[in-house]
């Protein structure tokens, strides 16, 4: 086992250490001021109700400036080639390139891996589809590609991970390299020939990961606007992990040794086993690395109804994450603090849809009632209409509430709005695409939330993860969650014109506009006009 603390990849602190200290000082500047709501006649509810708004916003805000940190890092920050690789292997290394398949087979990307100049190494589908035709598209493709072998196992066990644990078993042990694209992956002819010479950087390289970027011909309506987020993370958050963070093996475009496979008893079987392979492989002393000079093709879902299906296998499986493994590296010397940080701010991330919740939970229904009731106005939008004529002039006068003062706006407006910086830049000469992204973009992170409590929920519940394969059309929508998702919508429509808190209407509108964009390829325009309506409804209250 490598000695992580005296081979390890240089790490900075500097990134986190703002994050930390941004999200302190907004929870001591303004907790006291909205904490001070406590004192009044109002009934414990009501003062518990003040103590989730304070909690969830200053959650939220946590989230808002981890993202802005990663944004204003990127633009100062260019790698001057520390984590560059240091010399070539002399003999190359044996490669067991694994193409990962469930009734999604991809053709094209396939023979991607089939196209590579390094020398040494095998394609092997691992084949999990039990949907006949697919397993005969297969079975045509290998007869026209002997050098590609197939695996299939009898059971599907383990999800993704117990596939590829399932293929390690009947792989030659003179593999000791393991590839391991996805089955929408796409990757360069000279692919493995850069990611293995990333290898020779430092013997506690346990995995080596490439960058993504979405790909040209990207089909779906959705897919075709939302495409960008590929490159934006790839570009914005992924390089910066090798010198400011946890770098995490992402599943797919990447080769990891087969030793530390091993060492850590096989691939986790649980749902985020990209994650927790990570997690356990830097528990032991190895670390990953960011190749920023590969790109892979990867594919954005085309619709929503397969966006939401890998939402719910993140979401919960990094809430599993987080409950079984997270505490083993939590508490490890093996690992640096700002690694464990930042995993933890990452997944939190990920997971704000339940502290979302507990926010309109307080906002939309307890503290209008108590403090309607009381004759008192509310923090931020919480203006009770006793107070005013209408919505309209309600908003006009939101500056004389001591709580929505220009502090607290300027971070409201920074947390919000400067994350949509980077598909600025990158649509920059296109107006009307950078329009519709980030409509689409807005839509659709709130149109999810209530579906990602809900199986955070699902997963609290019954202890385990579904894992609904993303181009799989078996695995369908649940329609009572879309009907209540339809439901919620309504209520916090009736409940928007009622207390005249009308930040609640974009919610509500994407809530809405679930069922009618869920499984459309091309949604007729009336449709996309609701896709627009919760960014143009945002934009108006926050500049009004």
């Amino acid at each position: 086992m490598p000695d992580a603390v005296s081979r390890h990849l240089p790490k900075s602190d500097v990134l986190l250490l703002s994050i930390v200290l941004g999200t302190v000082w907004c929870a001591f500047y303004f907790s006291p001021r909205l904490l001070s709501l406590l004192i009044g006649p109002e009934s414990w509810f009501a003062k518990a109700a003040v103590v989730v708004f304070v909690v969830c916003l200053n959650f939220l805000w946590m989230c808002g400036i981890y993202h802005c940190g990663h944004i204003v890092f990127s633009r100062v920050w260019r790698c001057r080639g520390e984590y560059a690789p240091l010399s070539v292997p002399a003999a190359p290394a044996s490669v067991a390139l694994l193409y990962l398949t469930c009734n999604d087979f991809n053709a094209a990307a396939c023979q991607s891996c089939l196209r590579q100049t390094y020398p040494n190494y095998t394609v092997f589908i691992c084949d999990d589809s039990d949907d006949p035709l697919m397993r005969q598209h297969v079975d045509r493709f290998t007869a026209w590609h002997p050098r590609a072998q197939v695996i299939r196992r009898a059971h599907r066990r383990g999800y993704k991970a117990g596939n590829i644990n399932y293929a390690l078993s009947r792989i030659d042990r003179r593999f000791t390299h393991i590839c391991v694209n996805d089955a929408d992956t796409v990757v360069p002819p000279d692919f493995l020939s850069k990611v293995m010479r990333y290898f020779s950087r430092s013997p506690s390289i346990g995995f080596v990961q490439a960058l993504q970027k979405s790909l040209s011909n990207q089909t779906g309506w959705l897919g075709s606007i939302l495409k960008y987020m590929v490159d934006i993370h790839w570009r914005y958050y992924m390089p910066l992990k090798n010198r400011y963070g946890f770098v995490m093996w992402y599943g797919h475009g990447a080769v990891l040794r087969r030793d530390v496979i091993d060492a850590i008893g096989g691939i986790p079987e649980i749902a985020t086993e990209d994650l927790t392979f990570s997690s356990e492989a830097r528990r032991r002393g190895y670390q990953g690395i960011v190749c920023e000079d590969v790109y892979c093709g990867e594919e954005f879902p085309q619709t929503l109804e397969k966006f939401r299906k890998r939402n719910r296998k993140w979401v919960a499986g990094t809430l599993q994450y987080l409950l079984r493994y997270y505490p083993r590296l939590l508490w490890s010397r093996q690992v640096f603090w700002l690694e464990k940080a930042d995993i933890f701010i990452s997944a939190a991330a990920l997971l704000q849809a339940v502290p979302f919740i507990g926010l309109i939970a307080a906002t939309a229904f307890i503290m209008p009632f108590y403090y309607a009731r009381y004759q008192m106005q509310g923090p931020l939008f919480l203006v009770a209409p006793v107070f005013y004529e209408g919505p309209l002039q309600a908003m006009l006068k939101l500056r004389y509430n001591v709580f929505w003062m220009g502090d607290f706006y300027a971070v409201m407006f920074i947390t919000i709005f400067l994350p949509l910086l980077p598909a600025a830049q990158l649509l920059r000469k296109d107006g009307a695409r950078l329009f519709r992204y980030v409509s689409a973009a807005s839509f659709l992170h709130l149109s999810v939330m209530l579906d990602s409590a809900w199986e955070m929920a699902a997963y609290l519940h019954r202890g385990t993860v579904s894992f609904p394969v993303t181009n799989n059309a078996r695995d369908g929508e649940s329609r009572g969650r879309v009907r209540g998702e339809s439901i919620a919508g309504g209520v916090l429509a009736a409940v928007a014109v009622y207390t005249g808190n009308l930040w609640l209407i974009a919610l509500a509108v994407a809530l809405l506009s679930v069922p009618l964009v869920l499984r459309a390829n091309e949604p007729p325009p009336r449709v996309r006009c609701l896709v627009a309506a919760p960014f143009l409804l945002t934009c108006t209250i926050m500049f009004l």
